[in-house]
């Protein structure tokens, strides 16, 4: 769901000295929903950036979370 990132259970708070909650997941949240998500993955795999497998993927998380997507008025 976006804007709704957490770190995992039982997962370190600093990685390398670098605080995870407040340098990545605060600042991840804060990004403002990406539009066009399913096409991003197809260019990534016809780029040769991920696999078939990885489109397949995160392309239906796409179609899952689309519903869920903040449209740009908001």
């Amino acid at each position: 769901m976006p804007y709704n990132l957490n770190v995992a259970a039982g997962q370190p708070e600093t990685v390398c000295n670098v605080e995870i909650y407040e340098n990545y997941v605060v600042r991840l949240n804060a990004q403002s929903e990406i539009m066009g998500c399913e096409d991003s993955f197809q260019d990534a795999f016809f780029l040769n950036r991920i696999g078939a497998r990885a489109a397949y993927i995160y392309i239906q998380q796409c179609k899952l979370n689309a519903d869920s997507a903040p449209t740009v008025a908001e």
